[in-house]
């Protein structure tokens, strides 16, 4: 009977040390005014980028802090998906804007910028050899020509150039005899992990676009209907009807297991799928304030996370298992950890603030500041500021969105200009004496033009104004003063046949600003 017994509790030991440790809140950030739907980490594990609903994008430092970096505006709607390259050198955003965008991720710039036949478009992927997007989406939008009867369901490519139409690659409607799957719109799509097809949910099915065939490779149908994927190298996991699949890639796709994504499937919405590190662990959300912790392997839930005041969809691993970020439609963002991670960060006011202590796979605030540090054993050090990257709010605006300074300059309010639509061109020059002059432009807090030397030749620059704003100021930053003071520049604003030429002028002290207003 000795034998039994020692196998039944090395059973249990061996049992208890692989479960998943509980996670507790450590840190809440409110940088986002809006429910937030996208959270992805780059592939080299440096920065967060998150997305919210009216279209602003920030960069988060997950190495040094948890803190902001950057905040652009990238689209006029709501972001539904980001996704970037396999080098993490670009990214894609896709939105209910109709557009797609091509991003440079070192400078935070979009690289071109794509109107699709969609007034929400759900999922957009770079391709492989990074020629091209394929993306989807749904409802038709009637503000294209390139659009035709009944494919408005259709997965699409563009060439990333943008000097042709998104091409139509494949529609149930001419395609297939199930004329009824048209009725569906894409909900979600990403590259499979051999990356050699692009797999997109609509309705029921999962489809296979072969890249280099470039034709539908084949579709595999489902009991639900789907919302979201996922793809690892061995599966491919399923949301869809508050459940959750997983499809054997090893063997032919099937449908291994179907459980209940959430207490109540009936009314659990949709989620979007995190995995850990080590791929032991996911992540999904619902339609309640709920975060679920899964093991992969035998999705069986370990832990329900609580503190969001909404929804939430958006959350990523650590570069260990013990942490993980979430974003909601609250707008927060939430960092959770082991509770002998807490204990430490509790404890963290009893250590002098010129040192600090730090532990393997945890992490440590000090002066409000947390550091994802990964270190053999515990050794006392300096903190390491040289590679802190400091964040500096550069324009401080009022409620109304009124900038009040820019780097510690006055900003002077010199013209306003109504305009009835979100985006268009304006032109910059100098009309008078060339004499060195060199400025940035900043737009709602973002820089869309840096260190430019103003000539006589005409510089087009594409704006995107927030419509939703009751102010968006167009600031002008003097970074000398030439030969003659002030810094001026002609600014031309291109509403379709209309022109309107302004000036602005700035010198060192205070910076001359144009405020659009929008009136549709």
């Amino acid at each position: 009977m000795r034998k039994p017994i020692l196998f039944l509790l090395f059973f249990i030991l061996f049992q208890f040390s692989q479960a998943q440790k509980p996670f507790v809140l450590l840190k809440t950030y409110t940088n986002h005014h809006a429910p937030i739907e996208c959270l992805e980490i780059s592939p080299d594990g440096r920065t967060a980028v998150t997305a919210d609903r009216d279209g602003y994008i920030i960069f988060w430092d997950v190495v040094d802090s948890m803190k902001m970096l950057y905040k652009v505006k990238g689209h006029t709607g709501g972001i539904n998906c980001l996704l970037f390259n396999k080098s993490g050198t670009k990214f894609v955003t896709a939105g209910d804007d109709y557009k797609v965008k091509l991003w440079n991720f070192t400078t935070r710039k979009p690289i071109n910028s794509y109107s699709s036949p969609y007034s929400s478009v759900n999922f957009a992927v770079l391709a492989p050899d990074e020629r091209s997007i394929y993306f989807g989406g749904y409802s038709k939008s009637s503000s294209n020509s390139f659009i035709k009867t009944n494919e408005f369901t259709g997965l699409y490519q563009v060439n990333v150039d943008g000097k042709s139409d998104p091409l139509l690659l494949y529609n149930d409607a001419t395609e297939s005899s199930d004329y009824s799957t048209n009725t569906w719109g894409i909900t979600d799509g990403n590259l499979d992990a051999s990356r050699k097809y692009v797999a997109y949910t609509k309705g029921y099915y999962v489809y296979f676009w072969d890249i280099n065939a470039n034709k539908m490779g084949f579709r595999k149908s489902s009991e639900t209907n789907l919302n979201n994927l996922s793809c690892t190298k061995n599966y491919i996991y399923l949301w869809g009807d508050g459940y959750i699949s997983k499809m054997n890639v090893k063997d032919n796709y099937s449908i291994t297991t179907t459980i209940a994504g959430a207490n109540d499937p009936i009314n659990s919405g949709y989620s979007k799928f995190a995995f850990s590190k080590s791929g032991k662990y996911m992540i999904t959300g619902d339609d309640d304030r709920r975060v679920n912790v899964w093991n992969t392997s035998t999705l069986s839930k370990t832990q329900v996370l609580l503190g969001h005041s909404d929804v939430v969809r958006a959350f990523a691993f650590g570069d260990s298992d013990s942490i993980i970020v979430t974003a909601g439609y609250d707008g927060t963002i939430k960092i959770w950890g082991y509770q002998e991670i807490k204990d430490r960060l509790d404890r963290q006011d009893n250590i002098p603030k010129d040192t600090i202590v730090e532990i393997r796979d945890t992490v440590v605030v000090v002066e409000d500041t947390m550091k994802f540090v990964f270190v053999k054993d515990s050794v006392e050090i300096k903190p390491d500021t040289a590679h802190t990257i400091p964040v500096v709010h550069d324009v401080i605006f009022t409620e109304n969105n009124i900038p009040v300074t820019i780097k510690d300059r006055e900003v002077i309010l010199q013209s306003t200009v109504t305009v009835d639509q979100p985006e268009f061109d304006i032109e910059v020059w100098d009309q008078s004496l060339v004499d060195g002059d060199s400025i940035s432009l900043n737009l709602n807090g973002d820089w869309i033009l840096e260190e430019y030397m103003v000539v006589k030749e005409k510089r087009k620059i594409h704006i995107v104004i927030d419509p939703s704003a009751s102010n968006n100021y167009l600031i002008l930053f003097a970074h000398n003063l030439g030969k003659f003071s002030p810094n001026t520049a002609a600014v031309q604003v291109l509403i379709g046949d209309k022109k309107y030429r302004l000036e602005l002028s700035s010198d060192l002290k205070k910076s001359g600003a144009l405020n659009f207003i929008y009136k549709p």
